[in-house]
């Protein structure tokens, strides 16, 4: 997968900001498409506004290549 190592020292040239609420189902398919894009270094973060679904299983499966904002 692209993406940008959040624990890395370089600066990402491009963030990409993914606002989520109660979206599941499609979350994963916008990660992906993020993450498979070729343009590097690029920062994804994932905005989460306090779903009730299983929006933080899905980020999980993803965490390594992305930071997690979640609204309680």
């Amino acid at each position: 997968m692209a993406g940008q190592d959040p624990t890395s020292t370089t600066t990402p040239l491009v963030s990409v900001i993914i606002p989520t609420f109660n979206r599941a189902t499609w979350l994963g398919e916008a990660i992906t498409s993020v993450l498979a894009q070729t343009y590097t270094p690029l920062e994804l973060i994932v905005v989460d506004d306090g779903s009730q679904d299983h929006t933080p299983a899905v980020v999980k499966t993803f965490a390594k290549a992305l930071t997690y904002i979640q609204q309680d």
